[in-house]
């Protein structure tokens, strides 16, 4: 008797093609004070950043300015300046407003798109959704964001994997 094992991936939500796409060509870096992240932005109907290398520091603070103009100090690692600098290298415009009663920002929209009703701009890293604020969540070497459009666990991916054993004799 042969038996023969085999693995089963299914998209339960969302595009599981997502991982297997390959990536373009972006700010990769060789710096070994950077971190090699990736960048993906999902709109309301299609897909406005396809996945993208974006190098975030390692260590430290820096000062950015939100779409008022008001500075503010946020870690070099966080999503929020991830989400900075790679929508920025992407031409792709990110406004968002500073809330110091909350220490958060609001991402008020990207690539032209803002919140309408209860849709706005919200992220996974790596899948999974964190309730918390993008400058409050660092990233590490390998991390994957996705900003999606929707409201907050409208859009999540999830994945099952199964084995299942054929007998064949």
């Amino acid at each position: 008797m042969n038996r023969i094992r085999t693995s089963t991936a299914l998209a339960i939500t969302g595009v599981a093609a997502l991982a297997l796409t390959p990536l373009a060509l972006g700010q990769a870096s060789n710096d070994p004070n950077y971190s090699n992240t990736v960048i993906t932005v999902e709109g309301p109907n299609s897909n406005m950043l396809v996945p993208n290398w974006v190098a975030v520091k390692k260590t430290g603070l820096r000062v950015v300015r939100d779409s008022g103009g008001k500075a503010v100090r946020i870690s070099a690692r966080s999503v929020l300046s991830q989400a900075i600098t790679g929508l920025k290298a992407n031409s792709l415009s990110f406004k968002w407003t500073w809330y110091p009663e909350f220490s958060a920002p609001w991402i008020t929209s990207i690539g032209g798109t803002g919140a309408k009703g209860k849709n706005g701009w919200n992220f996974r890293v790596n899948g999974l959704y964190f309730p918390k604020a993008a400058n409050n969540v660092n990233l590490g070497v390998g991390d994957r964001v996705t900003w999606y459009w929707g409201q907050e666990y409208a859009t999540v991916l999830t994945i099952t994997t199964r084995s299942e054993e054929h007998t064949s004799e």
